[in-house]
């Protein structure tokens, strides 16, 4: 009996050794390819960024004047090159994050400026297509220890999608709330909505939807969805919108832990809401 309980003690031992080495091999992978992703992708960007800039010289007419088809191709070419430019931003800022940069970026810093920031880098897309472009949050947030880059990209890419699937004249809002300690952040917006299809892969790498023509390099909602967890929070969608009336659009809405508030730089709960339209 103590000789059979050994024996399947050894197995169980050997198995558990077998399955540490295929995921010490499998991370080792992992890192390889991330290390080739962004080696690749900076070696492609820089010849790119060459090309659009001579074409640009092109279009505004340093090369002498430009037939009609001429100036049309250029354009496209330009508009594509530009495109791949954004694909290959994405890839860097993946290999990056899942490299564990965000953990190096870590330190105080200010939510108010990062949703500030990240409202002004979408004001003009919203202006172009006068939709009203809200916020609603506490007239004074508290310190976290965060990546203030990351987290300011991940709100500027749910602005950015919110925007780009509502129609003109359209709302969209930016609400953050604290709720146990929590930071909830919120985008709301009268867009077009998302399919119960797509809802669960709205999140994935490349993934495009239905619209390619309006969903870029389909990495803006899986880099958010990275940047949150590295955070140590949540993300998820629903549509339609839940508070919306019409039962239009969509809500997306992304946590972040109250272990990231710094201790003694919490907010008065005093101080009321803090709103504001463009």
């Amino acid at each position: 009996m103590v000789a059979l309980q050994q024996k399947g003690l050894t197995e169980k031992t050997r198995e558990l050794e077998e399955a540490s080495e295929e995921l010490t091999t499998l991370e080792e992978g992992r890192q390889h390819l991330l290390r080739f992703l962004a080696i690749a992708s900076h070696d492609l960007k820089a010849p790119l960024s060459a090309v659009q800039s001579y074409i640009q010289l092109m279009l505004g007419g340093f090369s002498g004047e430009l037939t009609d088809k001429q100036r049309q191709m250029l354009e496209r070419s330009s508009i594509r090159i530009t495109e791949q430019l954004e694909l290959i931003s994405d890839l860097l800022d993946i290999s990056r994050i899942e490299g564990g940069q965000i953990v190096k970026e870590m330190e105080e810093m200010s939510l108010s400026q990062v949703v500030d920031d990240s409202v002004e880098n979408v004001r003009a897309m919203a202006t172009d297509k006068s939709i009203k472009l809200g916020t609603k949050m506490p007239a004074s947030l508290p310190k976290l220890k965060a990546s203030g880059v990351r987290l300011k990209q991940a709100i500027t890419n749910l602005l950015v999608n919110a925007i780009k699937f509502t129609p003109e004249n359209g709302e969209v809002l930016l609400r953050i709330t604290e709720q146990n300690g929590d930071i909830y952040t919120e985008v709301l917006d009268t867009g077009v909505g998302i399919s119960a299809e797509e809802l669960p892969k709205i999140f994935d790498d490349f993934y495009r939807g239905v619209d390619r023509e309006k969903a870029g390099s389909g990495l803006g909602l899986s880099i958010v969805k990275r940047v949150v967890e590295a955070h140590g929070g949540k993300i998820w969608a629903e549509s339609p919108n839940p508070e919306d009336k019409k039962g239009r659009g969509s809500k997306f809405t992304f946590t972040l832990p109250k272990s990231l508030v710094i201790a003694g730089k919490k907010r008065n709960r005093n101080t009321g809401i803090r709103s504001q339209e463009t």
